[in-house]
This record gives C-alpha cells, sequence and structure tokens, in this order.
C-alpha cells in the first residue's frame, strides 16, 4: 500500500479517482477529512464511475456537515444516500440531489420520500422514477393512476392494496396488457 503522505496527495487521489470514484477508499485521512478536496474530486472527476463513492468514504464530521451536503449534492445527486438521516429529509438539499440526478431520490431520507407535498413535486418538476417514492405515496391513487396511465409496469410498484382494485389495474392494463401479472392474487 502506498504510505500516508501519497494517499493524501490531492493530485495522486484525483488520478486515482478519474475513473473509478470507489478507489476513494484508499485515500488517506487527511483527505477525507478535508471537505474542500472532497469537493474538488468531484468536481474534477464528475465522469468517473461510482462518484457517489467519494463520498462513501468520507469521514463521518464530514457526512454531517450540513454545508457540505448542500454543496456536494449540486455536483453529485447520488452522494444524497451518503448523508447524515437529517440532511436525507432535508427539502434543500434532496430538492438539489434531484434537480442533478431525479433518481438520487432512492437515497432520499424515509420522511421526505412520503411526505406528499414534496412527492408532487418531485414526481412533476424533476421527474423522479416512480419506485423511489415512499410507500404511503405508492399507496395512493393520486400518485399511482397517473403513472399507470403512463406507464402500466408500475403496478409492480404499487401498494397490495391497491393491486386488489379493478380501477387501478384497468388503468394499469389498458397501457401495457402484460401489467394484468401484477394484479392481486388473493
Amino acid at each position: 500500500y502506498a504510505n500516508e503522505d501519497l494517499r493524501n496527495d490531492i493530485d495522486i487521489v484525483l488520478a486515482a479517482t478519474s475513473h473509478i470514484g470507489d478507489n476513494f477508499v484508499h485515500a488517506g485521512d487527511r483527505i477525507k477529512n478535508d471537505p474542500e478536496a472532497i469537493l474538488r474530486i468531484a468536481t474534477e472527476n464528475r465522469d468517473a464511475q461510482e462518484l457517489g463513492c467519494i463520498v462513501r468514504y468520507a469521514s463521518q464530521e464530514i457526512l454531517d456537515n450540513y454545508d457540505f451536503a448542500r454543496r456536494i449534492v449540486k455536483i453529485c445527486g447520488i452522494s444524497l444516500a451518503f448523508l447524515s438521516p437529517r440532511d436525507r429529509n432535508d427539502p434543500k438539499i434532496v430538492r438539489d440531489a434531484i434537480k442533478e440526478a431525479p433518481y438520487a431520490f432512492y437515497g432520499a431520507g424515509d420522511e421526505i420520500r412520503d411526505n406528499k407535498a414534496f412527492v408532487r413535486e418531485a414526481l412533476q418538476t424533476y421527474h423522479v422514477p416512480f419506485g423511489s417514492i415512499g410507500p404511503s405515496c405508492r399507496d395512493d391513487e393520486e400518485f399511482v393512476v397517473p403513472e399507470l396511465r403512463q406507464n402500466g409496469d408500475s403496478l409492480s410498484l404499487v401498494s397490495n392494496r391497491l393491486k386488489d382494485k379493478k380501477e387501478v389495474v384497468l388503468e394499469a392494463v389498458r397501457n401495457n396488457g402484460m401489467a394484468l401479472r401484477d394484479a392481486s392474487y388473493r
């Protein structure tokens, strides 16, 4: 393994993470505790595979830092999944994350994924994946029926209670007859 000086050299860590962000696991502790270094690495390596992994290996102190969270999700939305529970439920941070990457909503906290007003905005404005919304929203016809009109396959993601409802299943199969396979068997 590289010595600590090399593992804390920003140029070496930038090169190591330029293609695969997961290589950040080998960075030194000084870099993992430096929010500016992490932000620089994420900014300069935007095209790296597994870019969110850079944040995964940051120190807990960094992951709990609100200002860092606000900045990193604008660069790499999927890093939302690695932040503190408080930040994963913060509307400003989540909004910035899904603006950068709609699928980042999978990493949002349970509270916000079940907040109907926020989910409505997330679906309409940022086009988050239907499967990323919380269970109570997937049990609400207000969210389910419009989705099924556009994508009958989403029937597999709705609550069992709604899979029992003729009107809901009918919306799904009108869009895609194969959705019948996901209707209730009860």
